[in-house]
């Protein structure tokens, strides 16, 4: 490979936030990359399933862990553009385009298609009014990740302290308070699926300050999200993105055992 080449791929792999250094997990399997008014642009590091028997060996990316990258196009409803949380299901995704694509070993992405992949990215963003930086946006990490076994309602190990917070934070120049209320409840699960009884995580989440909720202000930022699962999961760290001009708070919940670690995300634009 031409050095030429490669400094191309490394501006496409620094301009997705992916370093070319030892591989190791990315700490979340979707991320935002950009926001508008309208849209939200999001990076997916596709997951492992386990029975790929010689997956692409990306740089920045474990392939036991990640074993690809897409960025999807999500359009924000009315309700979500008043700031109501929203659980994401990426297959619904607007429009999804290929950055590393899963596959065996002898069918990976090149690091020239690396190139014009990033190219049709940042051009379909730029069509809808979304730029993005030339570097991937560190949002700020709210708290630590939370076991659903420790917000049970009725349970020894309940842990008021993990399952109540709230954070200071500061989004166009004023004070803002984001506030979360973890709760897990057992439940039977529908057979066809699942043979044990799990838990359904809630989370309530309420975003304060500015003028949010207020008469003629903007609206108030937050709602409810859950999961279930009959397998162990927690609650991800809540991560607020201070974008040009708007803000978006991401969050999910994710499978914690050997059989599944899939994430299940949530968006609000306050």
């Amino acid at each position: 490979m031409s050095p030429a080449l490669l400094r191309s791929a490394a501006v496409a792999l620094a301009a997705l936030g992916l370093a070319a250094s030892s591989p190791k997990p990315a700490p979340f399997q979707f991320e935002v990359l950009g926001a508008s008014s309208d849209w939200v642009v999001l990076r997916e590091n596709v997951r492992a399933k386990g029975d790929d028997p010689a997956p692409c060996k990306y740089p920045g990316l474990d392939p036991s862990e990640q074993v690809g990258v897409s960025v999807r196009f999500v359009k924000l409803t009315p309700e979500a553009k008043r700031g109501k949380l929203f659980e994401l299901d990426p297959a619904a995704a607007d429009k999804t385009l290929p950055v590393y694509a899963p596959g065996p070993a002898e069918s990976c992405t090149s690091a020239a298609d690396v190139e014009s992949h990033w190219r049709d990215v940042r051009s379909h963003a730029e069509s809808l009014g979304v730029t993005l930086a030339q570097k991937a946006p560190a949002p700020a990490v709210l708290g630590a990740a939370v076991p659903s076994t420790a917000c049970v309602l009725i349970g020894d190990k309940r842990d008021t302290k993990s399952c109540q917070k709230s954070y200071p934070e500061k989004v166009a120049g004023g004070p803002i308070k984001v506030a979360v209320s973890l709760s897990a409840v057992p439940e039977a699960p529908d057979l066809k699926t699942c043979q044990f009884v799990g838990q359904r995580f809630e989370a309530a989440i309420q975003v304060d300050g500015l003028d949010f909720g207020s008469v003629g202000g903007s609206g108030a930022p937050g709602g409810f999200a859950n999961h279930y699962d009959c397998r162990s999961q927690e609650f991800e760290p809540l991560r607020l993105y201070k974008l040009d001009g708007t803000a978006v708070l991401m969050g999910g919940f994710r499978g914690t055992n050997m059989a599944d670690r899939a994430a299940h995300p949530f968006l609000a634009a306050p």
